[in-house]
């Protein structure tokens, strides 16, 4: 893999945690859901002060990163996994109207509803 991409990988990697820090309300609250996640993913940190290292060792392989792990790590963190459950219930209930108004359309000879 070239070096641009190890990069590239890591900077995705390391803007999960800026996009924590970033919608936290204060720094407290950041610091909170960031520990929470490297606990949900089971990240050893050796040094606090460097945390950002462990973080890479830990998704690093010998070819790079592996920014499937962190997707999954990302899309179980029960926060995430919690949103991402209320948005494909919105969608689902989206597609069941849509699939009635269809039906109905089609039940008085009208054209299809889109």
């Amino acid at each position: 893999m070239p070096r641009k991409s190890r990069q590239n990988d890591a900077g995705a990697i390391l803007a999960l945690f800026i996009a924590m820090v970033d919608e936290a309300s204060s720094e407290d609250e950041a610091a909170e859901e960031i520990a929470k996640f490297i606990e949900h993913a089971r990240i050893e940190i050796w040094d606090a002060n460097n945390w950002t290292q462990d973080v890479l060792r830990h998704y690093r392989t010998p070819l790079g990163y592996d920014v499937c792990r962190l997707a999954h790590d990302y899309s179980t963190f029960p926060p995430i996994a919690k949103r991402i459950w209320e948005l494909q219930e919105q969608k689902a209930h989206e597609l069941a109207a849509q699939d009635a108004a269809r039906k109905r359309a089609k039940a008085n000879g009208g054209a299809l509803a889109r």
